[in-house]
């Protein structure tokens, strides 16, 4: 890096998914943006969407770490932060090695690893789901019988968005499970050489989005799910609601994510915590420490005035704005819901028939499609499978359940997709 480039930086590694929002606004205040790569191939699911145009130079893991590290000292780094998951180890390094804010690197496996996640609760005294984890059948039936677990979930350890999430009953459930998890490449491009089991948690589940500074914690939005079982396949997405700051059930939930934070020795930077509220209380699901994936920070800007994007920014150069967040939270001006669309056929789209009527609708705010016209469309079984997702905003929330009714019965009487099978070659 030559001498010229002697301005403020922000390190972002791996700035795909909701990542993609950090580097423009590091920008826009005055903080130059420098991109690390963690793999030599980018995550093929979010590659069609990201920019290297706000960042100054691309730089590369590959030619080492020390290499990259002495590179990084010749810049004045401000902030190192993971753009998405496949990023949280390597920013953890990165940071701790320029003694910058960071989350250190002694539980960077437990940030990532689901199995080692909840342990690492479990130990500081947190109440969280009984589970199981191992790299073949036999261990995995053996658990299940002597747990006496009527229903569990079995998953990959690293992966995202309900990939390869099933809900099983019986052996047979949990051998069937295994085997479409098992030894395959998940949606981070990784492969599943662990299959975790653990106890179903049955219960509304919350995603809680976080913004930490030297172990203060703010909390710039929640939202409530809604998952269905559609395509033969359970929890699939279906909407998210955003709640209250000052709900009683988020309140508990609040109290529930330091906890959780703390344990993890999530210190700095964002966070993504999926939880669910049970009969006996909050229970984590999981937590990455990350930007939501689908942060879209102009919905959160219209609905409580900022968004995870401005905090975590705030978070290293504007104490002051940071503390007012962690102070107050954030109040409601606007309700907003995320709906996810669905594809009950498999083929090629030949039309859009809804779109018009989509964009009509009186809450409608924005959409992004993930299909093309004569493209292949699959059927919805998980969040990558949903061919678009909608942001509806209304200050009247029955006007946005309103909505949301009428899309669901668009695609129930298929008048939203027209989806024609695709020839065999």
């Amino acid at each position: 890096m030559t001498k010229e480039f002697f301005v403020p930086h922000a390190v972002i590694v791996d700035g795909y998914s909701g990542g993609v929002h950090l580097a423009p606004e590091f920008n826009k205040r005055g903080i130059s943006c420098l991109h690390v790569q963690s793999d030599s191939k980018i995550w093929p699911l979010v590659e069609p969407t990201f920019d290297y145009t706000p960042y100054r130079e691309k730089l590369y893991i590959k030619d080492g770490f020390e290499a990259l590290i002495q590179k990084l000292k010749n810049a004045e780094v401000v902030a190192v932060l993971p753009g998405t998951e496949t990023g949280v180890e390597l920013a953890d390094q990165i940071s701790e090695a320029l003694m910058l804010p960071s989350n250190g690197t002694k539980l960077s496996e437990a940030r990532r690893n689901k199995f080692l996640m909840i342990e690492t609760c479990r130990q500081a005294d947190i109440p969280v789901a009984d589970q199981f984890c191992a790299d073949n059948l036999p261990a995995l039936l053996s658990w299940h019988r002597a747990s006496g677990l009527k229903n569990v979930i079995v998953k990959p350890l690293n992966s995202a968005g309900t990939d390869g999430v099933f809900k099983c009953q019986t052996s047979s459930d949990l051998e069937k499970a295994f085997h479409r998890i098992y030894g395959k490449e998940n949606k981070l491009a990784l492969n599943n050489d662990l299959v975790l089991v653990q106890e179903f948690l049955q219960g509304t589940e919350y995603f809680i989005d976080s913004v930490s500074k030297n172990g203060q914690h703010a909390f710039t939005d929640i939202w409530k799910y809604k998952k269905r079982s559609i395509n033969g396949h359970d929890f699939v997405y279906d909407k998210n609601d955003l709640c209250a700051y000052d709900d009683p059930t988020v309140v508990l939930l609040r109290a529930y994510v330091v906890k959780v934070l703390n344990a993890l020795n999530i210190q700095n930077g964002p966070a993504h915590a999926e939880v669910m509220m049970t009969e006996k209380g909050p229970r984590l699901v999981e937590i990455g420490a990350r930007l939501d994936g689908v942060t879209i920070p102009q919905v959160n800007r219209i609905c409580v005035g900022f968004s995870p994007v401005d905090t975590t920014i705030d978070a290293f150069l504007s104490v002051d704005d940071f503390s007012k967040v962690q102070k107050n939270g954030y109040a409601i001006g606007k309700h907003a819901s995320t709906v996810y669309l669905t594809a009950y056929q498999e083929g090629l789209l030949k039309s859009f028939t809804g779109e018009t009527i989509l964009k009509n609708l009186p809450s409608f705010h924005q959409m992004t499609l993930r299909m093309k016209l004569g493209g292949k469309i699959y059927k919805t079984v998980n969040y990558f499978t949903a061919p678009g997702v909608m942001t509806l905003i209304h200050a009247d929330r029955a006007v946005i359940e309103s909505d949301y009714l009428k899309i669901r019965e668009l695609e129930n009487s298929n008048q939203l997709l027209e989806i024609t099978p695709e020839m065999p070659l």
